[in-house]
């Protein structure tokens, strides 16, 4: 028995440019079942249907891919929670790795649990805060782009996500109604860490009517090495430059 509208999740991806095959469709399935029944035991998304999740979740996810490089080898998500936007991405494009970044350890084995189902080889998790894999030299500076759903505030988010990109990267935020104000509110983040703001781009995302914007950062020369500051710290003293 099917979770999801396969009919409608195939024709909400093809709004992205995506035509996702059957076994991809079966994949997404499973992975909306495994959410669904993840639920009932902790809170991993707002979704309280497969309507909602679809739609809010799933399709949302997919959006990024408007400004994912065709080129891009190497994705991290940072903030991944239950593994959005990070394992509709790896569905979607199986020649990318993804890297699921999450300091929550429980969350984090629900992610390692659906890649072993979905049979994914394309994705990995890491376990970890922001602030402490951004100086790990396996994962610094080692990523074509980073996804990011609402994890913070904007100019914090970019002092998580940027240490991950290599010069020329691109950084893709999923932003609310709010985003060319956070993209000024995170001017200052943005150079300081080498940076430049290339897009704050609308996007709609079928049978979802809430606004949604994609931001997208251009790494433009490596990270300072005193960037990302102690875990902790760029939340609660985030880069404005007040």
């Amino acid at each position: 028995m099917m979770t999801l509208d396969l009919e409608k999740l195939k024709k909400g991806a093809s709004v992205f440019g995506l035509l996702l095959s059957q076994k991809q469709l079966e994949l997404f399935d499973i992975f909306a079942a495994a959410l669904l029944e993840g639920n009932k035991r902790a809170n991993l998304v707002g979704a309280p249907d497969a309507e909602t999740l679809l739609s809010h979740h799933l399709l949302d996810s997919l959006s990024c891919l408007i400004a994912i490089p065709e080129n891009c080898l190497r994705t991290i998500d940072v903030g991944s929670g239950a593994g959005l936007p990070g394992l509709p991405l790896a569905i979607a494009r199986p020649d990318m790795s993804v890297t699921l970044l999450d300091s929550s350890v429980k969350r984090s084995a629900f992610v390692r649990e659906v890649i072993a189902r979905l049979g994914l080889r394309n994705a990995e998790v890491v376990c970890a805060r922001a602030e402490d894999a951004g100086r790990d030299q396996s994962l610094r500076e080692g990523y074509d782009c980073v996804v990011a759903r609402a994890v913070a505030p904007l100019p914090t988010l970019v002092e998580y996500a940027l240490p991950f990109l290599r010069s020329g990267g691109t950084f893709v935020a999923q932003r609310g109604p709010k985003a060319a104000e956070e993209s000024d509110s995170a001017g200052f983040a943005i150079t300081e860490l080498n940076g430049l703001l290339k897009a704050v781009t609308k996007v709609d995302v079928p049978l979802v009517s809430a606004e949604r914007y994609l931001v997208e950062i251009e790494k433009t020369g490596p990270t300072p090495a005193r960037y990302p500051r102690r875990c902790g710290v760029p939340l609660k003293r985030p880069l404005t430059g007040s």
